[in-house]
């Protein structure tokens, strides 16, 4: 998809907003101040206050912070595992990352992909027969896009 349907699409959707498709958090969260809804915000939403509130990005900023998380997680996941979820782009032009053989590491992303590996280990096992999964949260699809690399992978 190209930055010009996404614009379309995000204009469209912000004209065509109605009250009612508030979730409370958003409502919580958003109700009492200003968010800039302009095109040029989407784009850099991870650094901006579109998110505040509910990107995990802005835990840390401090480097040794998210690499001891990291290491941590290969620990726990793998480091294959770990790796080949890693984003190779910078979606939403995050500040806070540290960068690790091409990729992007965060705290929010490592929070996500220990999140599909328990997903992998204990909800999507051959046994579980899953065959329909629906992701609706997330600023930016995160679990959409991990679950379509993880399916790639197997």
């Amino acid at each position: 998809m190209n930055a010009d349907k996404i614009s379309q699409a995000y204009k469209n959707s912000v004209e065509n907003y109605e009250e009612i498709q508030k979730s409370k958090h958003w409502q919580d969260e958003y109700g009492s101040r200003d968010v800039d809804l302009s095109i040029e915000s989407l784009f850099n939403f991870r650094n901006n206050s579109l998110v505040d509130g509910l990107n995990r990005s802005i835990d840390s900023l401090d480097s040794k912070y998210i690499k001891n998380h990291f290491n941590q997680l290969t620990k726990k996941c793998s480091y294959d595992f770990v790796y080949d979820n890693l984003d190779q782009l910078n979606i939403g032009n995050n500040k806070n990352f540290i960068k690790y053989r091409g990729r992007f590491v965060s705290v929010g992303d490592n929070f996500h992909i220990k999140f599909l590996y328990d997903l992998d280990n204990h909800v999507f096992k051959a046994e579980n027969e899953i065959k329909v999964v629906c992701e609706i949260g997330g600023v930016m699809g995160i679990y959409q896009n991990l679950l379509e690399k993880d399916i790639v992978q197997q």
